[in-house]
Formats: C-alpha cells, sequence, structure tokens
C-alpha cells in the first residue's frame, strides 16, 4: 500500500471500531455525541451492510469476518422481529444493495440468502396499481404504502431501485430453489412495469404541458404511485430526488447489455434537455446546472 492507501484504510479502521464500540447493529453512529441513531423503526445495521465490500476491498479480514457474523447471527433476528415502515428507496440501495455487492466481491452464500430475504419483503412496495413504486414498505406486514405527510413517490427513488431486483433475479434464477425463481420473475416483471409506467407518466405529462415548451426528456421530481402521475408545477432537478432517474437509465441501457435501447434513447433524450433547458452561464463566463423551479422557471 501508498501513504495515501494506508491513511484511507487506517481512517476506516478508526470510524469502524468507534461505530463498533459506541453503535453496533443500529443504524450509524453519531459522531459527536456517541449514540447510536436508526433511521427506521428498530434499526436494519445500516452502517454493517452497507460497509461489507469496503471491507472486503480494503482487506480489513478481522472487521469482515466481525461483519460476517451479525449478519449470520444477528440480523435475521433483527430482520424477524422488525416493527414499522422503511423507506422502499433507502433500504433498497443500502440494505439489499450491500448484500448484492458483499454476495459479488465475496462468493458467500450468506449474502444471498440475506438479499433474497429482504428483497421478497421489500416487494410489496413494487405491487401497486399504477406501476409506480411506493415510497415506504411495512417490512413485518408487507404492504406497500405512501406516508399521509408525503403522498407523492420521489422520481429518483421510483425510477433507481431496479438494477438490485433485476441482479437479484437472475441470481436466484441462478442459484435459488423452486420458488424463489418464482419471486425472482415477479422482481423481473415489476421492474419493467415500473419503468414502463414512468414513461406512460412522462408522455401524458409532456403532453398536458405541451403549451410550456419544456423538453420532453425532463421531469418533475414528484410522481402518485395511486394515480401514476406526476404532480404538477414540481421543480425540475438533477438534485436530490430527480437524479438517480437520468443516471440510472444508462445504468439499465448497460445492465441488459446495451441490448434494451428504450434505455438509451430516454437517456440521451434527457441529456438534451438538461444541455438546452437546465445548463446555464453567467456573465463572466461560467457554467452550471439549474433547475426549474415550479416546473418552469
Amino acid at each position: 500500500l501508498n501513504a495515501n492507501q494506508s491513511a484511507i484504510r487506517e481512517a476506516t479502521q478508526y470510524a469502524w471500531r468507534a461505530y463498533e464500540t459506541h453503535a453496533w447493529g443500529a443504524d450509524e453512529l453519531r459522531p459527536l455525541s456517541r449514540k447510536r441513531y436508526d433511521w427506521f423503526g428498530s434499526g436494519l445495521a445500516f452502517t454493517i451492510i452497507d460497509s461489507i465490500d469496503t471491507l472486503w476491498l480494503m482487506g480489513l479480514n478481522a472487521e469482515l469476518a466481525r461483519a460476517r457474523e451479525f449478519v449470520t447471527k444477528e440480523w435475521p433476528k433483527k430482520l424477524q422481529h422488525f416493527k414499522g415502515g422503511v423507506n422502499f428507496f433507502e433500504t433498497t440501495i443500502r440494505i439489499l444493495g450491500g448484500l448484492l455487492g458483499a454476495f459479488a466481491a465475496t462468493g458467500d452464500g450468506i449474502y444471498l440468502k440475506s438479499a433474497a430475504d429482504i428483497g421478497e419483503r421489500l416487494l410489496p412496495a413494487m405491487r401497486t396499481d399504477s406501476g409506480v413504486p411506493f415510497s415506504d414498505v411495512d417490512l413485518a406486514r408487507g404492504v406497500g404504502f405512501a406516508p399521509d405527510s408525503a403522498p407523492y413517490s420521489s422520481l429518483s427513488e421510483a425510477t433507481s431501485v431496479q438494477l438490485e431486483f433485476k441482479y437479484l433475479a437472475l441470481l436466484l434464477h441462478k442459484h435459488g430453489n423452486v420458488d424463489q425463481k418464482t419471486i425472482a420473475d415477479e422482481m423481473l416483471l415489476l421492474s419493467d412495469r415500473s419503468m414502463a409506467a414512468i414513461t406512460k407518466a412522462r408522455l401524458e405529462y409532456h403532453e398536458s404541458q405541451r403549451g410550456s415548451r419544456l423538453h420532453a426528456g425532463l421531469l418533475p421530481i414528484f410522481v402518485s404511485a395511486r394515480s401514476g402521475s406526476f404532480q404538477e408545477r414540481a421543480t425540475i432537478t438533477l438534485g436530490a430526488r430527480g437524479d438517480s432517474y437520468y443516471e440510472y437509465l444508462l445504468k439499465q441501457y448497460l445492465f441488459s447489455s446495451k441490448r434494451e435501447d428504450r434505455f438509451l434513447d430516454e437517456y440521451l433524450t434527457a441529456v438534451d434537455g438538461i444541455c438546452e433547458q437546465l445548463v446555464r452561464r453567467t456573465s463572466d463566463g461560467l457554467t452550471f446546472v439549474g433547475e426549474l423551479l415550479d416546473g418552469s422557471s
């Protein structure tokens, strides 16, 4: 290791020791108060699950063994007794994605087994009449829902979860039993259905905005899982709640081995819209990417 690599490795060990000492099993450690904090309900150990592939990459074998022991012995009980709802997007990218990344890195079947478990528990968020995923899911009751305080799903969240479910489905078809392969088929179906629902909502939204001259590749940041429609006058941005939609159009195209051209077409259309309506220059020649407040100004 060179000096920079060694410094990064030591910083990771320092942070890991603090988490293990003060917040083991919690979603995260609050570094100033040294207290544990859970994002949702009783917590799902986000820090542990999302760190496994990093520990493997850095060759931190002792820390990796401790994390694996947690996933094997403690995490199933935490999942079994979990109460309440979780954000579908955050749990998919950090827990399901973390476990899939751990399996891809190590080939250890315990991570695929755990990924299959949480993946099946998360799937109800995608079982909507409109096809647009709910923002939240109750892991214990197996029900997707939109909180009263936030009835819309974020564009980025609704269109960033498909890769994890597609990859899990491919792995279950390769390594799973008959029942898991049936679940895998549903994961693939719902992933495609959710993107088709967004495409439908995009076409309907732009038809309703025909007089506004809004570029066809740009979309508002809020979409309803109940109606399958975008919120009127919502902000259009590459920032929070919008960013991953544009990013994952390209990723889904690449994940398909460049066979699903619809994702590439939509990505290129979006890039045209970004360049045409979001990229701006200051009077002294600096370039920046802005956003359209209320979807227009």
